[in-house]
């Protein structure tokens, strides 16, 4: 019986509810769910679904958005600083794992070529299952993580220099094959630093334009557009889709508004990669198993086997990682990856394989990934059984934390009471990140070194992923009682622990919910100063202490902020001072010279701070020399500043 494609999706879907259900309550992961639906759906009746490789091309796409937001979390410092891991432990894990699974082809009868295309796909790893057990492990930025995803980074780069020998062996003829390999290395290269350049030139004016909107709606499409567009590209220079998506969410990831980005994407994204999973179950030909079922078997157990012996081996050589971090490395990767079907199509079509080999590969690579799985769910609990037998501490990997994982505090709402929060919380030594809508305030404030981010504060995603689990305090400073309310019950509901200190101006008789962790400051002429002290008081500070800081921020405290768009040009607002950042021009004639050389009054501008190279300056005054591209951070009238940055900025 063939189903419609409407029937097809919906028979998919309620299995997809009810496996994945199951297996929530079971404390299994997701991945495992869904290709349980694919092997169902082939034991069943694959020919029915045959629409199915429809879905799959849309699902490949979830691979591409994993490996964004994947991207996300690496800022180019951190990509740079894994480049040893990348290009040497990479190349090792490829080189070792080829030989060894060429080896084993040719002992068992397959010719050189042969056994070389079958060792290479062997040596592959599974990038979007992997990705998305360190994602929902929380382990991306942990030593293993990164070595993880450094290897698996590699891994996609070797896919096209791989399907070129497929193809030279095709034509049984070793000619031309380092030629066509620098060809590609030359290509990867240039696609690197074109996605790269140019996505700084446009990416950071794009969301900045689009948050301005304050369009959700536009918000999503313009992230789509960033992962798609970059995807596009490095596949049409030949690289793979995924690598260009990576690309892309590194340098997101430097921009205010990746946090908001990848909450927008990550729904779109999980889905997607469900079908895909569910498009690798059912690529399982369940009519060949009784002939191909043990060699599956076998050679499943046994890439696994090699893998969780070998990866370690070459960890701890480069004395990159203790013995436990190499070891779950080793396991993560001890699968063979979904890159590996294409290598086997291909040569299957070249007819370098037969199919008989070809589904047994086909199957070993499904049976590994179920397999690893496994492994992955029992490892740690089984070394900490073992540790408990012999008396020792269980030495669990603690990730190097991002300052959303420290303990810190939540500011809601960046303006001007926020900032002025920000600084007693500055002046106590505390760390904070705050959210804004306010696409130039937070455009300003991450210039100037602020960590501050884009989004909604009544988004739950947004909460979670500025560390809401871990926030010391939530403070919010918006004048708005119908967000406060929701970020009130956000917080009840996710953490009752926390202490929540809102900003309103409460209705009469119409209070929040009393609860032990929640303080309601009612507007006043210094309410940033007693949010400030009442947050403080609430995380444990003694009163002579937060006595001395708040004496010290009234030495200190100016009545200066970044201001949005709302306030830059209102006419009320010309004779106060305002906060301002903006970035040198590379050409301006200032550079290698000091502010005193500025043809202005300097006497009406405030210098706060210079930021050179992602650092604050220390001790900077008005003859230090500046440099191209710094972002200078001052306070003044808003006509001086204008006439100030124009002067700055003049080109000789």
């Amino acid at each position: 019986m063939e189903y419609g494609i409407f029937e097809q999706l919906l028979t998919i879907i309620v299995l997809s509810v009810i496996v994945i259900a199951i297996f929530r309550r079971l404390s299994l992961p997701s991945i495992l769910g869904y290709l349980a639906v694919g092997i169902f759906i082939a034991i069943i009746d694959r020919y029915a679904f045959k629409d199915i490789q429809s879905y799959n091309i849309l699902a490949k796409y979830g691979v591409v958005f994993l490996l964004f937001t994947i991207g996300l979390e690496f800022s180019t410092a951190k990509l740079i600083a894994l480049k040893r891991i990348v290009f040497l432990l990479g190349s090792l894990q490829v080189a070792a794992c080829t030989a060894i699974f060429w080896a084993i082809g040719i002992l068992f009868g397959m010719s050189v070529g042969n056994a070389f295309i079958v060792g290479a796909t062997l040596s592959l790893s599974s990038t979007a299952m992997i990705s998305k057990v360190l994602s929902e492990a929380g382990e991306v930025q942990t030593q293993t993580g990164r070595m993880t995803i450094g290897v698996l980074i590699f891994q996609d780069i070797m896919v096209v220099p791989l399907l070129i020998i497929t193809s030279i062996l095709a034509n049984n003829s070793g000619q031309g094959l380092l030629q066509h390999i620098s060809v590609e290395l030359i290509i990867g290269i240039l696609t690197f630093f074109i996605i790269y350049f140019v996505g700084r030139l446009i990416i950071t004016p794009l969301f900045k334009e689009v948050a301005r909107s304050g369009s959700n709606e536009l918000f999503i499409l313009a992230a789509f557009l960033t992962a798609l567009g970059a995807a596009y590209f490095s596949d049409m220079m030949g690289m793979s889709k995924e690598l260009g998506a990576f690309l892309a969410g590194v340098i997101l990831a430097g921009t205010p508004y990746h946090k908001q980005v990848a909450n927008d994407i990550r729904p779109f994204r999980d889905v997607l990669l469900g079908l895909f999973f569910i498009g690798i179950g059912m690529s399982l030909n369940i009519s060949t198993l009784n002939t191909t079922g043990g060699w599956i078997l076998l050679v499943g157990t046994l890439l696994v086997l090699v893998k969780i012996a070998i990866i370690p081996l070459i960890i701890l050589f480069l004395k990159l990682a203790d013995r436990q971090q190499a070891f779950r490395t080793g396991i993560l990767l001890s699968q063979a990856g979904e890159f590996g079907f294409v290598l086997i199509a291909v040569a299957t079509n070249f007819k370098l394989i037969q199919d008989f080999h070809g589904q047994i590969i086909i199957g070993s690579i499904i049976f590994s990934m179920i397999l690893s799985l496994v492994i992955v769910q029992i490892q740690k609990p089984f070394s900490r059984w073992l540790a408990n037998r012999r008396g020792e501490k269980p030495n669990t990997e603690k990730p190097n934390k991002a300052q959303s994982e420290l303990p810190h505090i939540i500011i809601c709402g960046f303006g001007y009471t926020g900032q002025q929060v920000a600084s007693v919380f500055k002046a106590a030594g505390l760390p904070f990140n705050a959210i804004d809508t306010n696409a130039t305030r937070v455009s300003q404030a991450s210039m100037a070194g602020e960590p501050v981010y884009y989004g909604n504060a009544s988004d739950r995603e947004m909460l979670l992923s500025l560390g809401l689990k871990n926030a010391l305090a939530v403070v919010v400073c918006f004048n708005s009682e119908n967000l406060a309310r929701e970020v009130h019950n956000i917080v009840h509901e996710e953490t009752q622990r926390t202490p929540l200190i809102l900003r309103v101006k409460m209705k009469s008789g119409d209070s929040l919910p009393t609860a032990s962790n929640l303080s309601v400051i009612d507007e006043g002429i210094e309410v940033g100063m007693l949010l400030g002290k009442q947050t403080l008081n609430a995380i444990g500070f003694k009163p002579h202490d937060i006595a001395r800081i708040s004496y010290k921020v009234k030495q200190t405290l100016k009545y200066d902020f970044f201001r949005g768009d709302e306030t830059l040009l209102d006419s009320e607002n010309i004779d106060k001072p305002q906060r301002y950042s903006f970035r040198v021009d590379p050409n301006a004639a200032i550079c290698g010279r000091s502010l005193q050389t500025v043809d202005i009054d300097t006497r009406a501008i405030r210098l706060k701070a210079i930021r050179r190279q992602g650092r604050t300056l220390e001790h900077t005054h008005l003859d230090t020399p500046i440099e191209a591209g710094d972002v200078l951070v001052i306070t003044g009238l808003l006509d001086h500043i204008e006439s100030f940055e124009e002067a700055v900025n003049a080109h000789a």
